[in-house]
């Protein structure tokens, strides 16, 4: 019997192999396309993308430039932003539902920091070692074509590994002209602040930036886009605005989950144009594409509960067949107020400047770029000391797969103008998973 058995068994296997092969190879024909093999097999359709509506607006992070996959019908995508459609397979479509991942890793190894540097003064690093640099995870999605939604947390907050709210918004642009978003989100103002921390031709974003952008807080915005993005407005207002107490550190990302219990209200717009085409969402011209140009001005007043503090700045990007160049300039003046509601050292009116110009050029189409950037920092026009200098960062990046797979190398030089020159150069090496 024990023979017979298997015999039996045998056969059954025989034939499930079979029914398999059957199957595959039929699903093999189905990914023929016009007589070519598809190398990856379609979704199945839970995953398929639906057609854009001709009326659906783009899904926009606030400032930031649209991705292909956004556009609606009769939209053109950037040259600066035709990426591989890998995302496409993420998608997951539940009727009335879509939902996607956002991912970013950034795993730094920094071979060499000078001995005066500290995380505190904006250098990469206390020590040569690796760092952490982000760990990002979380959903963007969008609700009856016309609510979009996006939570994300960074899990390296601190050193025990903390979730932090990072993104956790949701809003309704059923028409281009007018749209609003409610949540904890970017706050409209610097380019470079809005540009994601994954997009950046270098590896940081500039020292000013960090230091005087607002980045994300809680709040409501309207926004408009006008005659295809030739011109864009965002008006929002949001809790109160409180600075950490090392200059570089910039302002405390509040998620107000005890609500706005010791500050007042932000109030920010900002106006942007591009009147040859979108720029693409990355800050490097991947795609060597034709002339782009993209301006913006911004402003913000905090009537914060220890200081009041008015922010300015002016931007423009240019892309041209693989060159990219940025000016940026950005301002802060901070009034202490008369009774204020948290300890602070500010005891004085403080003004801060920045200005930064960057250029860089794509040597190899959608791999290989080369940037440099030049700062002057003023963080208090009242005082000198070592924190007035000029710096200078020099990089290379190797898009591996677009701009979600790279590798980026990058060198500062920090030149302190007044008081002791300090040894506070940095050799940075990272690469990045960004989705």
């Amino acid at each position: 019997m024990g023979t017979v058995a298997r015999a039996l068994a045998c056969r059954i296997a025989l034939a499930s192999a079979l029914a398999l092969v059957a199957s595959g190879a039929q699903a093999q024909d189905d990914s023929y396309r016009d007589g070519a093999a598809v190398a990856i097999a379609s979704p199945p359709p839970q995953l398929a993308t639906p057609a854009a509506s001709p009326d659906a607006p783009p899904v926009r992070r606030h400032g930031r430039p649209q991705r292909p996959a956004d556009l609606g019908d009769g939209q053109e995508a950037s040259d600066a932003d035709r990426g591989p459609d890998f995302k496409e397979y993420l998608r997951l479509n539940t009727g009335p539902l879509s939902i996607e991942p956002e991912v970013l890793m950034q795993v730094q190894g920094i071979p060499y920091v000078g001995a005066d540097s500290t995380l505190e003064a904006g250098d990469p690093a206390d020590r040569a070692g690796f760092r952490f640099r982000r760990a990002r995870f979380g959903l963007e999605g969008r609700l009856l074509h016309r609510v979009p939604f996006e939570i994300t947390a960074e899990f390296n907050s601190d050193v025990a590994g903390t979730a932090l709210l990072h993104d956790a918004w949701f809003g309704y642009d059923q028409y281009r002209y007018l749209q609003i978003i409610v949540g904890t989100h970017d706050v409209p103002f610097s380019r470079s602040a809005l540009t994601g921390a994954g997009e950046s031709a270098l590896i940081e974003r500039p020292f000013a930036v960090r230091a005087m952008a607002p980045f994300h807080q809680l709040g409501a915005h309207l926004e408009g886009h006008l005659w295809s993005g030739a011109l864009s407005y965002y008006a929002g207002v949001y809790n109160g605005l409180q600075r950490n107490d090392q200059f570089f550190l910039g302002y405390v990302e509040n998620s107000a989950i005890l609500g706005n219990r010791f500050d007042g209200l932000t109030y920010a717009g900002r106006i942007t144009s591009e009147p040859l085409g979108g720029t693409g969402r990355t800050i490097e011209d991947l795609h060597q594409g034709k002339l782009r140009i993209s301006a913006g001005a911004d402003a913000f007043y905090s009537n914060g509960g220890t200081r009041g503090v008015l922010g300015l700045s002016g931007d423009i990007l240019l892309h041209y067949r693989g060159l990219h160049v940025l000016g940026e300039f950005l301002s802060n003046r901070s009034t202490p107020a008369v009774e204020p509601t948290q300890a602070t050292t500010l005891t004085a009116v403080k003004t801060s400047y920045g200005a930064v110009l960057e250029a860089g050029y794509v040597v190899w189409r959608d791999r290989l770029g080369i940037t440099g950037r030049f700062e002057r920092l003023v963080p208090d026009t009242a005082v000198k000391d070592e924190s007035n200098s000029w710096i200078v960062t020099g990089g290379i990046s190797y898009h591996i797969l677009s701009d979600f797979l790279k590798a980026q190398l990058d060198y500062t030089h920090r030149e302190e103008l007044y008081g002791v020159s300090l040894k506070n150069d940095s050799l940075v090496f990272q690469v990045q998973l960004n989705l």
